[in-house]
């Protein structure tokens, strides 16, 4: 849709300037999802968890991915 491009352009944008944000990583895991990239989903999220181990909204739609 629509909206999920936007939102990647966003997210691949904010990555681009702020390669250390767990929050656009954790965004970027989640469009990815939504696109069915279950794979790159995973990957997105866990780079969230190598920033900021402790970051429990990350670690919450990690497990729900696993699953």
């Amino acid at each position: 849709s629509k909206d999920l491009i936007v939102a990647e352009e966003i997210f691949q944008y904010s990555l681009e300037v702020y390669p250390e944000g767990k929050e656009s990583y954790l965004g970027m895991g989640l469009v990815r999802r939504a696109q069915g990239q279950l794979e790159n989903a995973k990957l997105m999220i866990e780079k969230a968890l190598e920033i900021d181990p402790g970051f429990s909204l990350a670690k919450r739609w990690l497990q729900r991915l696993k699953k």
